[in-house]
């Protein structure tokens, strides 16, 4: 979504939360990057898990701050959830706490995963 949105320019903002276990498990790290830096509408908020050694970023689970804060200046926004099921259920429930609205959240679950 964020490569389509990127490369047609659309005006749409778009807000990725990405938790990993550790700065080396950040999947696409620097796609990322240069989609953040193609697309000024787009932008990522990573946290870490794990021990974080030289991170400066968010650490920890997923937790109410990082939605509120990636949806903080969203007129209308719609969540997509996507990872463990554990994750999942841990998400939806802060979504749920922050008052989001249940057809504004699409959901999909990685089985075979913690």
């Amino acid at each position: 979504m964020a490569e389509y949105a990127a490369d047609r320019a659309l005006p749409v903002p778009i807000r990725l939360v990405y938790s990993s276990r550790s700065q080396d498990e950040i999947v696409y790290r620097d796609e990322l990057a240069a989609l953040e830096a193609q697309n000024p509408r787009f932008h990522v908020l990573h946290t870490i898990t794990g021990l974080a050694t030289y991170w400066r970023g968010a650490t920890g689970r997923i937790d109410l701050g990082l939605p509120r804060e990636a949806a903080g200046d969203l007129a209308d926004p719609v969540y997509y959830v996507s990872g463990t099921p554990s994750m999942v259920v841990g998400t939806l429930r802060h979504l749920r706490d922050v008052g989001a609205p249940a057809d504004s959240i699409e959901v999909e679950a990685f089985r075979g995963y913690a």
